[in-house]
């Protein structure tokens, strides 16, 4: 019975649950930016706060961190389409947009934990998930071809 099921793909296969590790490290990664970045003063930023407050002082100059930015603030849309993707099973689209994602918030955690900014706990946690996200779609490997 059980392989008639993997046969008919309604069992979870190993495939199914790396994808769902990923996605909710996406979804992750993306809540990680609503959360506390910084502490300035009395007042505590979120990653999507600091983000407006390094736009508004002219702190983020250059192409690549003007990029880097605009990704940023496609983040939660990003994960959006990480979720859906997985569902109507387009795992590569999926993936395409989870490392993406992934690779946005490693580079803006690091940057914020190597600054001289007092931080909070929402860098740790999205280069956490961040971390896993990257390493799930490694072990992953998702193809066009879905083998399970």
């Amino acid at each position: 019975m059980v392989q008639e099921a993997r046969r008919r793909g309604t069992a979870a296969s190993p495939a199914r649950w790396w994808t769902l590790i990923w996605v909710a490290g996406t979804i992750t990664t993306a809540a990680a930016a609503f959360a506390p970045w910084v502490r300035t003063g009395r007042v505590v930023r979120s990653g999507f706060a600091l983000a407006d407050s390094a736009h508004s002082l002219d702190v983020v100059a250059g192409r690549g961190h003007s990029i880097v930015l605009a990704l940023w603030y496609l983040l939660p849309l990003l994960a959006a389409g990480c979720f859906t993707a997985a569902i109507l099973d387009r795992r590569v689209v999926a993936a395409v947009g989870a490392v993406i994602a992934a690779l946005t918030m490693v580079v803006v955690a690091t940057l914020v934990l190597r600054s001289s900014l007092p931080t909070a706990w929402g860098p740790p946690l999205g280069l956490g998930a961040a971390a896993a996200t990257l390493l799930a779609v490694a072990v992953d490997r998702p193809t066009t071809r879905d083998d399970s």
